[in-house]
């Protein structure tokens, strides 16, 4: 119901998804789908399409439009057809209590290419027509159909969406959208001219004053897909709970984007800090002292230590710190490894800006910058040629140390981009 790309899409299913190349082309609250071999058209409602990107919708980017076999139908009299599609039958295929008909979409360029072929699945009847060479209208259940992108062949309408994408102004360090002002947050204040907004799904949290109408939940594993909507637009949020009919939202204002004419003049902060390190050997650990008296014992435990494998401290040295490496990382690491392949590899350590302090000793730091969102500050701060942020309580300015969180730090083999914790 849900492939994540075209492969999927083909590989499930009898007979296979029926894919076409075709465009996008959004005007106002409509939609065109052009089909490129055929050029059959069809304009249909926006709101079936609230989940694509726009770099999808202005009419160049080519797509590929899949479509399973009992998606497409035979419309019953009187029955109203949002996306009507005329076809050219040539074979019908009984298959006991289903029917496969074969034909070719319509369009201003034809209908014979092998790209304009097409099935679909009815349940069978008495009819005895053959639909060869036979010329009908097929609804296309808009519902149902998947995008790809036509390059990379992934989906651009996945089930939870990336992104809330939506028309706004901002004028004055005010943002306007849906009937809706907000106040910007010093950060945001770039945004000055912006024309769209870009509202990530996982970013509109619950507790604001924005009020949205819930139309539907899904559950998605663990989480609740809500799709709400506010001032006429459809937008979709993600969250870990059930939600009121009214959604009371606010927006997580660091996460958000402004575009001006197509490009980026506020990006969302960096929820990601990497670093690049090594995994080290420390010194030898020290054996504590026995506490037998017993000068024989004493004499053999001496000489067991000289036989026994030497057991040392790991460290982990990220820039310019050293910090001592927790005993299930580093027993993880040489275990997947070797002490040798440990030791000899490169790492990026990975955290949260929420899982770095200021401190007395770290990875040295100059701050840049103090990232005001209102409710939250950040520390921007330079380490080497890299930039980084660091959540903080109160500005700060100058050279400072770093400390990471070291139990929260993902680790991934530089190498082979492999994650290991």
């Amino acid at each position: 119901r849900y492939p994540a790309n075209k492969f999927v899409a083909g590989f499930i299913g009898t007979p296979q998804m029926n894919f076409l190349d075709g465009t996008l082309k959004k005007t106002g609250e409509e939609v065109e789908i052009e089909l490129t071999e055929s050029g059959a058209k069809l304009v249909v409602p926006y709101s079936y399409f609230y989940k694509v990107h726009p770099k999808y919708l202005n009419g160049d980017v080519p797509i590929l439009i899949g479509f399973r076999a009992e998606d497409l139908s035979l419309p019953v009299e009187g029955e109203k057809i949002v996306a009507p599609l005329q076809i050219r039958g040539f074979f019908k295929e009984t298959l006991g209590a289903e029917t496969l008909i074969h034909g070719h979409i319509i369009g201003e360029k034809g209908f014979n290419s092998d790209d304009t072929l097409i099935i679909m699945k009815v349940q069978t009847t008495d009819d005895p027509i053959d639909y060869k060479d036979r010329f009908f209208t097929a609804s296309l259940n808009l519902k149902k159909i998947h995008l790809f992108d036509k390059d990379t062949e992934e989906s651009i309408m996945p089930r939870v969406p990336k992104y809330n994408v939506l028309g706004c102004t901002v004028e004055n360090g005010v943002l306007h959208f849906l009937g809706q002002e907000i106040a910007l947050p010093p950060a945001l204040r770039g945004g000055e001219g912006a024309d769209e907004l870009l509202i990530p799904t996982d970013a509109i949290m619950e507790g604001g004053s924005i009020a949205a109408e819930v139309k539907h939940t899904e559950a998605i594993g663990r989480s609740i897909l809500h799709e709400m909507e506010l001032g006429g637009r459809i937008l979709y949020a993600i969250t870990d709970k059930e939600v009121e009919q009214t959604f009371k939202m606010a927006l997580d204002m660091k996460r958000l984007s402004l575009r001006k004419n197509g490009e980026e003049v506020v990006t969302p902060l960096p929820l990601t800090v990497r670093f690049e390190g090594k995994f080290k050997k420390g010194d030898k650990v020290k054996r504590k002292p026995t506490e037998k008296k017993n000068i024989f014992v004493r004499f053999v435990d001496a000489v067991h230590d000289l036989f026994r494998a030497r057991k040392y401290e790991y460290l982990l040295g990220i820039e310019d710190w050293n910090i001592a490496a927790p005993e299930n990382v580093a027993t993880k690491l040489i275990g997947l490894l070797s002490a040798r392949g440990a030791l000899a590899s490169n790492y990026f350590f990975e955290c949260s800006p929420y899982d770095i302090t200021i401190g007395e000793q770290g990875i040295s730091a100059q701050v840049v910058q103090i990232c005001d969102y209102g409710t939250e500050k950040f520390a921007k701060c330079q380490v080497g040629e890299e930039t980084i942020y660091v959540k903080v309580d109160e500005p700060i300015e100058g050279a400072v140390k770093l400390v990471l969180a070291v139990d929260k730090l993902s680790i991934i083999q530089k190498e082979k981009d492999i994650r290991i914790i």
